[in-house]
C-alpha cells in the first residue's frame, strides 16, 4: 500500500523542498502512572506529549552498532512539549545536543539518560520536568509532501517500529510493530483535497491516530 499511496499523493504534490524524506525517532516521556496514555485513552480534554525527537541518518536496526563503552558524538535533537486543551493547542519546542549513541541506544531506564532529559525539562520550565521518565520509543520512516495550491503539508509516516520500552512500567521489551501507514495532512482549515478520494479506495480510513497511544496500548493490553 505503501508505494500505491506514495503515487498517489505524487501526482498530485511535490516533495518537501528542505526534508522530502527520512527516518524520525522519539523517546516519549510520561509519569510513573502513564498519565498521558491514560488522558489519550480515555478521552480527557486536557492531554499533554512529552518527546525528545531527532533523524537518523539511517535505519538504526541495520547500522553498525557502537561499542557502549565508546562514548558517541553530539546530534541534534528537540524536545517538545505539546499541549491540548479541547481546540486549544499549545507547544513548547527547543533544540539541544546530546549524545547520539545515549539517545539511540541506552535502556530507557538508563539513569544518565533520564538525568539529561530531566536537565532539559528544567530548563525549558516544563511543569512537574522532576516526574517525568522514559516510557517507549518510536521510530518509522516518513515521506514529506507539500500541496502546491493549497500549501497543505503532508506527511506518510511507514515502518512503525517500538523496540525500546520502560520494563518498570509495562510487560514485555521485545520490538512492536504497528503495520499500518500514517497519512497526515496539516492545513488552516478543512478541504476537500483531489487525493483523499483515492487514498479511502485504498482502505485509509480518516480517524485520530496516535502512534504513543497505540504502541503502549500493545504492550500493555496486548494491541487492537
Amino acid at each position: 500500500m505503501t508505494a500505491a499511496a506514495l503515487d498517489v499523493l505524487r501526482l498530485h504534490c511535490l516533495p518537501d523542498p528542505r526534508y522530502p524524506e527520512g527516518w524520525i525517532e522519539s523517546i516519549y516521556f510520561d509519569t510513573p502512572l502513564l498519565t498521558a496514555y491514560r488522558e489519550k485513552a480515555n478521552g480527557d480534554n486536557l492531554k499533554r506529549k512529552i518527546r525528545v525527537r531527532w533523524y537518523p541518518d539511517t535505519d538504526p536496526a541495520t547500522a553498525p552498532r557502537p561499542h557502549p563503552e565508546i562514548p558517541g558524538t553530539t546530534i541534534p535533537a528537540f524536545f517538545e512539549v505539546k499541549d491540548r486543551m479541547g481546540a486549544a493547542r499549545d507547544k513548547l519546542h527547543t533544540g539541544f545536543r546530546m549524545d547520539g549513541t545515549m539517545l539511540q541506544y541506552a535502556p530507557l531506564t538508563d539513569s544518565d539518560l533520564l538525568r539529561a532529559i530531566r536537565q532539559q525539562a528544567q530548563a525549558m520550565n516544563v511543569a512537574m520536568a522532576e516526574m517525568i521518565v522514559p516510557t517507549i520509543s518510536i521510530r518509522y520512516y516518513r515521506y514529506r509532501l507539500v500541496c502546491p495550491i493549497t500549501r497543505t503539508r503532508i506527511s506518510l509516516d511507514t515502518r512503525l517500529v517500538s523496540d525500546r520500552c520502560n520494563p518498570d512500567l509495562m510487560p514485555g521489551t521485545e520490538p512492536r510493530h504497528i503495520p499500518q501507514i500514517v497519512c497526515e495532512a496539516k492545513s488552516p482549515m478543512h478541504r476537500h483535497w483531489p487525493w483523499s478520494e483515492t487514498l479511502f479506495r485504498l482502505g485509509f480510513r480518516s480517524c485520530s491516530f496516535s502512534k504513543y497511544g497505540e504502541f503502549i496500548n500493545q504492550r500493555i493490553q496486548g494491541g487492537r
